[in-house]
């Protein structure tokens, strides 16, 4: 059976609804205490380090990243994970007196990917500690 947790580490991609093919990539970590979502996140870019707080019920989230040390509007984040409990798909907006802008994010766990690199990396060290 599949997780449902979101505690961990996730690699995401964003992008602006009116340039499909920009945007950042992105490194999560979600902190999960019974419906509260809390964590960080840092852009591959410009604006860089931000923190997150939510609410996530599986299968729906919901956040707010506020970028740390920077003097921008916060961004609004939903939406939902897959059954698999793996990757994660929605929504983000930015709405204040100076600026609107919405777009598309998309994120997957990182931290299974981790676990199969050390497999993968202790089953080769053993093979050459054999041939040795």
């Amino acid at each position: 059976m599949a997780s449902h947790s979101i505690d961990g580490n996730w690699r995401g991609h964003y992008t602006y609804a009116t340039n499909p093919d920009g945007g950042s990539g992105f490194d999560a970590n979600f902190v999960e205490e019974g419906a509260e979502l809390s964590g960080d996140i840092m852009d591959d870019f410009w604006p860089g380090a931000a923190t997150i707080s939510g609410t996530f019920a599986f299968p729906s989230l919901r956040f707010t990243k506020v970028y740390i040390g920077q003097k921008l509007a916060p961004v609004n984040y939903q939406g939902t994970m897959n059954d698999d409990g793996k990757t994660m798909s929605g929504t983000w907006t930015v709405v204040d007196k100076e600026v609107s802008v919405r777009g598309n994010w998309t994120a997957y766990r990182t931290d299974q990917q981790s676990s199969k690199e050390a497999a993968k990396h202790s089953a080769v060290t053993e093979k050459v500690d054999e041939v040795y």
